[in-house]
């Protein structure tokens, strides 16, 4: 009987112990969730008053601490958007394609990858530029992917690229031939923030 009595206790000490450290964990996660976006918000807070310095100082801050995070997107996107804004365009460039790959939000990417291409080929960096306006058109039925796609059509034409799909007469790739689009620089694509804000439009 004592025997029993001494196993029932040491049972309920394990329980117990185990209910606490889960506690504590909890505790800890739903502590560390209001530090994160008291920083976000932070971010926010700066962005919107155009301190685009101290936005990026803190989107950058939360990056480095809370890159697991569900806000984390949104920060990498934020903080593209403030280089750009501080006329950092290559580095925004950079930042786009890097909110876009390494998140890959479907509502969120196929703009960064547009905007990357916009700015990369303003920068002159014209593999790039086609590269993330290739990415984004994946993301097929969404507006980014249909200004990617014509954005991409002006750059072949303009320097006779390859398209995927198009081919010569003779097999080798020419380019395709695809709808007319403005030049990015005649559209928004100087590195003025986009009229429509996806973060806030996807919110």
């Amino acid at each position: 009987m004592f025997r029993i009595l001494i196993v029932l206790l040491c049972g309920y000490l394990l329980t117990s112990c185990a209910a606490s450290s889960a506690n504590i964990v909890r505790s800890e996660t739903t502590w560390k969730n209001l530090e994160a976006n008291a920083l976000f918000e932070r971010g926010e807070e700066y962005y919107s008053v155009k301190s685009y310095q101290q936005a990026i100082l803190t989107y950058r801050e939360f990056l480095d601490n809370y890159s697991d995070f569900h806000r984390a997107n949104d920060a990498s996107f934020r903080l593209a958007q403030c280089l750009e804004a501080l006329g950092e365009r290559h580095e925004a460039a950079l930042q786009y394609r890097k909110s876009a790959l390494d998140y890959s939000r479907p509502d969120l990417a196929p703009s960064a990858h547009l905007r990357a291409g916009e700015l990369f080929e303003l920068e002159g960096s014209i593999r790039d530029a086609k590269y993330d306006y290739e990415k984004a058109m994946k993301y097929e039925f969404t507006e980014p992917a249909k200004l990617a796609a014509a954005r991409l059509a002006s750059l072949a034409r303009k320097h006779d690229l390859l398209l995927p799909g198009a081919r010569g007469k003779a097999g080798r790739g020419t380019s395709t031939v695809l709808p007319a689009d403005p030049d990015p620089a005649s559209t928004g694509g100087s590195y003025v923030l986009p009229a429509v804000d996806p973060l806030v439009q996807g919110s």
